[in-house]
């Protein structure tokens, strides 16, 4: 029922600390929340990089377009698996699809 209690609260671990994030990733957005065909400022999507890459909580991708220098969006990482991760869409030029690349480092 609405209101009732699915498991017992438990807070979370705090993050690990780490220096910054490995650099040169590159990798893809492999899903939307809820299932969205494009995603855009303040949506939720899925990476394909987690803690055995090296993605700490708050590493930037950069969202490519067509062109390596295309850039499409910024996303932020808000939680980190062993080989996925989470992230927050911070900034769209435009909707971008699952499967946009992502790089940190724009050449």
């Amino acid at each position: 029922s609405p209101g009732d209690h699915i498991q017992p609260y438990s807070p979370s671990a705090p993050a690990a600390k780490r220096e910054k994030a490995a650099p040169d990733l590159s990798g893809y957005i492999i899903e939307s929340h809820e299932g969205r065909m494009l995603a855009a400022e303040y949506n939720i999507v899925y990476l394909d990089k987690g803690v055995a890459d090296g993605v700490i909580p708050g590493t930037t991708f950069y969202v490519i377009g067509e062109e390596r220098h295309d850039v499409v969006g910024e996303v932020r990482v808000i939680s980190v698996q062993a080989a996925t991760s989470t992230a927050l869409v911070i900034k769209s030029v435009e909707p971008f699809e699952t499967g946009s690349k992502i790089v940190t480092t724009i050449e």
